[in-house]
């Protein structure tokens, strides 16, 4: 018995090529750089102080939405006393555990994507612990 190969037809193929356009596209999306005008009149960026008020409780980071494909900057600010070690993580539950978390002396700094600040959560060791959150525009 002679096996015939599968012979697509015009539409499976136009199918096709719409979906691999479709994908295409996105990722080309993904990788290009985000775009501004000169004649856009919004901020350059945005920055957001969060305190960390008690040491050893949680806080997240303030509701601001942060439009696709822009990295936020998270810095533990310097501090004039003491040395606290500040830690940040993507739940309220990660930046409680050494295992899952980020931590962070004052002046450190580090880059990452996501949707909006509040998926981000600090916390420290000392009282009044201050976090700088911010992105170009």
């Amino acid at each position: 018995m002679v096996q015939r190969a599968h012979i697509p037809t015009p539409a499976t193929e136009i199918d096709l090529l719409i979906e691999t356009n479709a994908l295409l596209r996105e990722i080309m999306l993904a990788l290009l750089p985000p775009r501004r005008s000169d004649s856009e009149r919004i901020s350059e960026g945005l920055v957001r102080l969060v305190t960390v008020v008690t040491a050893d409780t949680p806080v997240q980071g303030p509701d601001v939405a942060i439009n696709r494909g822009y990295g936020v900057v998270v810095r533990q600010r310097n501090h004039t006393v003491g040395a606290p070690l500040g830690y940040v993580a993507f739940s309220d539950g990660d930046v409680r555990n050494n295992a899952t978390r980020i931590e962070m002396s004052d002046g450190d700094s580090f880059v990452i994507r996501v949707s909006n600040f509040n998926k981000i959560w600090f916390n420290a060791n000392t009282a009044a612990t201050n976090f700088e959150v911010f992105v170009e525009r």
